[in-house]
Parts: structure tokens; C-alpha cells; sequence
């Protein structure tokens, strides 16, 4: 996809070939701007990563679903006759709180709260209470200007922790609301900000339908955009240091050098605290970048004969607060042959079975589906596991979240363009924060941004 030797100064260097930088690459060069993008893993995507199993299926390694609300992804998908394919969603969901099981149908039995449907006999009232009061005080929200809210310090100051156990007396109502908050999060209740929470909730959560998926897998969509960009894209080059004049910019990395007008940085934020910027950054863009937090996930795969899950009338979805999956989807093709079950160990719970040796972590992955699903899950034909904390240039999944004083201090400067610097990346998303339709918005963003700059477009 290109090499280190081009020379000449180019409109735009965009640093980060993931969904949003490729976005923004495509955006600049269809409106006229000369592009080159820097992305310093030996892959484009970012996030978006396929694994092909054994048996032949691809899968989904990072992002994977999305609903009926989002607009950008459905349109991208239509321009490149990607097909989709429906999350199965038929049966029972099954949920394992303090060591009791509850099951009800999708159809009529659960509430969906984010991501997941539970059911309804197992929510204590306590615990409706307190997502409902989180649902009315996130309405107070404007994703664009969270720091805006008059109560935004107070908020910011509280961990999502510090307000559960404020407003659940019952052990049963704070042990649910800590394990859900804390698989939508994907990380410890008491590390994230209460504010950031509410943030996320108005702009992602409170209109999250995630029922449908890409037949084939995620990387398609990269890899469309990446061909379309061709040899524009420069691979396993990070940026090292990103220096700008009144009139250009020039990046390095190690032996290499690049000019260009302006820059559109597309990476996770934290990921910027590796570039030295010449001038500074403002301390306050330092800040938001030094804290902001990937969270911990890590994802695994197991391959049946069938779906036999679905002939015992189970959704394949589980909810849990005991051992080492949190939760569990059916990712298998219409057909239900071969049976596919995805599973996530997250920041939320105990992730330091990522931390133990393989064959006791497969062993005790499966151990817990069969006490679930039945003696079927006992023999899995494939079993594969993917740790996002320890992938290069990324460092976590699926987004990123802020821990208590930085959103209502610092969330102003995450999009403010530092002089020829413009952001994108779906963590500068204000609506879909984090999903794949966050980040083709601020790609978008940052492009058109930038294209008015260069007086390409108004």
C-alpha cells in the first residue's frame, strides 16, 4: 500500500488508517485535496479486525453490530453491496446473579437496557428505579456540550460507583446495576466518571438497537476504503513527532518524513500522548489525552457442530456475574450450522483469568457454558480468543471512557483543531460515541473541516 520514499508536500496527512481516518481520507480526496495516510500497524482497520475460523467462517474480531437508528453505516454499506444479516435473537436469554439463574423470552419476558436484554423477573425494582433516573438525567445531556450542564462539575466528580451505591440500598439492586453499567462500559464502575456515563447514554446507549451485522465480516467495509485509497496508504509507519509552521507540517518516525498542509489525527486519543507536537499542545487537549482510558476486552469464539442452543429454545445470550465471560451472543450463520458463540471477558469483571494460562482459561470457559447451555457446549470443534489490551497502536476495546474531573474540564478542547491539527476517531464523536457510526461522523467532521481550510469547500 505504498512506501516511505514519496516526496512532496501533500493537502493532508491523516495519522490512523481505522475506520474514521479512512473515512476522512476518502471525504478529502473525492472533494480534490491530495492525501496521504500514515498508519503505524501492518493493518488498516483499527478496531475493525476479521479472524477467519478453521471451519471457514469469518468473524468478527472488534466491531461487530449495529442497528436500525444509525444512517452513515447503512449508506456505506449499500454503496459497497455489502449484505447483512440478522443477530439472532429468538428463545431465551438466560442470567446468572449471586449464584441464581433466571431465564425469559426475547419476545415478551426481557427489557433491553444498552446492549442487553435481561428479564423481567429477575430486575429488582430498585434497579428499574435507578436506570430510569439514569435515563431522565441523561436527557439533560446535550452530547455536544456535556460540560455545559450546570450540575457538570458535581457529576464529573462522582464515579459511576460513587452514585450506585448512593441511590441502591439493596444488595441485589447494586450488585445487578454494577455488573450491567459495568459490561456497557466494559471496565471497573469505580474507575469511570458518572458524568461520562450520562454522556454516553444520551449519545449511544439510550437509542441502541444492536440487531444486525455484516454477512462476511466487519473488514470488508476497511478494506473497500482502503483500496479506494490505494498507495496513499503508508503502513507500519507511527508517527513519531508532528511539528507545524504557518504555512505546513511536517510528521516523522523512525528514517522517514512527510510534509503536508494540515494533519487530521484519527487515533485513539491516549495514542497521541506517543507523538511529540511542536508547538505543545494546549495543556487542557494534554489532559484529556493522558487520561482518556481504553477499556479491557477480551473476546473468544467457540465453533459447535450446530446451534444446538436454539433447539433448547435459548437465545445464546447470557448475562453473568460469575466466572469468566460476562456475557454471550449467537453469532451463528442463518442456517445455525456451524453453531458460533462469541463471549467477552471484560474490565468489569475479573479479567485476570486474561492473565492465566490458556488451556485453564479454555477450560473454565467452558465449564461455565455447559452449566448454561447444556452438555452440547462441553466439546467445542474450535475455540480462539483475541485480548484487545495487548494489540499494538490500540491498547483496549471497544472505546474509551474518563474517570472522575476530566470531561467537565477538559471535553471542550477534544474537537478544537490545535493551529493545522484536526481530530477525528470515534471517541470525538458527540452522537454514537464509540460505534462505527461515531466514527464515520467524525471523520467526516474533521474532512470537511479541513477541506473548508483548504477552500475546497465551504
Amino acid at each position: 500500500m505504498g512506501s516511505r520514499d514519496s516526496s512532496g508536500v501533500v493537502d493532508v496527512v491523516v495519522v490512523g488508517a481505522g475506520l474514521a481516518g479512512l473515512i476522512a481520507a476518502r471525504r478529502l480526496v473525492t472533494h480534490g485535496a491530495s492525501v496521504m495516510v500514515l498508519e503505524a500497524n501492518d493493518r488498516v482497520g483499527g478496531r475493525i479486525l476479521d479472524q477467519r475460523l478453521p471451519l471457514g467462517r469469518t468473524v468478527p474480531l472488534g466491531a461487530t453490530w449495529f442497528g436500525p437508528h444509525e444512517t452513515k453505516l447503512p449508506a456505506l454499506l449499500a454503496e459497497f453491496g455489502l449484505e447483512t444479516e440478522a443477530q439472532f435473537e429468538t428463545g431465551e436469554v438466560v442470567l446468572r446473579l449471586q449464584g441464581a439463574q433466571y431465564k425469559a423470552s426475547l419476545a415478551d419476558g426481557c427489557v433491553r437496557i444498552g446492549a442487553y436484554s435481561l428479564p423481567w423477573n429477575s430486575l429488582p425494582a430498585e434497579f428499574l428505579t435507578a436506570i430510569e433516573t439514569i435515563d431522565r438525567l441523561s436527557r439533560e445531556i446535550s452530547p455536544e456540550t456535556p460540560e455545559a450542564h450546570p450540575e457538570a462539575a458535581t457529576l464529573d466528580a462522582l464515579t459511576v460507583g460513587d452514585w450506585i451505591r448512593r441511590h441502591c440500598r439493596t444488595e441485589s439492586a447494586r450488585a445487578l446495576l454494577q455488573a450491567v453499567i459495568g459490561e456497557e462500559l466494559w471496565d471497573d464502575v469505580d474507575s469511570v466518571s458518572f458524568l461520562f456515563l450520562l454522556f454516553l447514554w444520551r449519545s449511544l446507549l439510550s437509542d441502541l438497537v444492536d440487531d444486525r451485522r455484516i454477512k462476511g465480516g466487519t473488514g470488508q467495509i476497511v478494506s473497500r476504503l482502503a483500496e479506494a485509497l490505494g498507495d496513499r496508504i503508508i503502513l507500519s509507519s507511527p508517527v513519531n513527532a508532528l511539528r507545524q509552521w504557518d504555512d505546513r507540517m511536517l510528521l516523522s518516525g523512525d528514517g522517514w518524513v512527510h510534509e503536508g498542509r494540515y494533519a487530521i489525527v484519527a487515533v485513539p486519543r491516549h495514542l497521541s500522548t506517543e507523538i511529540v507536537f511542536e508547538p505543545e499542545l494546549e495543556a487542557i487537549q494534554k489532559s484529556i489525552a493522558r487520561k482518556s482510558q481504553m477499556a479491557k476486552i477480551f473476546r473468544v469464539y467457540l465453533t459447535f457442530p450446530s446451534a444446538f442452543w436454539q433447539e433448547q429454545g435459548l437465545s445464546g445470550i447470557l448475562f453473568s456475574d460469575e466466572g469468566p465471560l460476562g456475557s454471550t451472543f449467537d453469532l451463528s450463520p442463518e442456517t445455525g450450522q456451524p453453531g458460533v458463540l462469541t463471549g467477552f471477558i471484560s474490565g468489569r469483571g475479573d479479567f485476570q483469568w486474561t492473565r492465566r494460562p490458556v488451556e485453564e482459561r479454555r477450560r473454565a470457559v467452558i465449564d461455565q457454558l455447559v452449566s448454561v447451555f447444556g452438555a452440547g457446549a462441553a466439546a467445542p470443534l474450535e475455540y480462539i480468543e483475541f485480548d484487545w489490551t495487548t494489540e499494538p497502536w490500540i491498547g483496549g476495546g471497544f472505546t474509551a471512557w474518563l474517570p472522575p474531573g476530566v470531561m467537565s474540564a477538559n471535553w471542550g478542547a477534544l474537537r478544537t483543531p490545535a493551529g493545522r491539527i484536526h481530530w477525528a476517531g470515534a471517541e470525538t464523536a458527540s452522537w454514537w460515541y464509540g460505534s462505527m457510526e461515531g466514527a464515520i461522523e467524525s471523520g467526516e467532521r474533521a474532512a470537511d473541516e479541513v477541506l473548508c481550510r483548504l477552500g475546497l469547500r465551504r
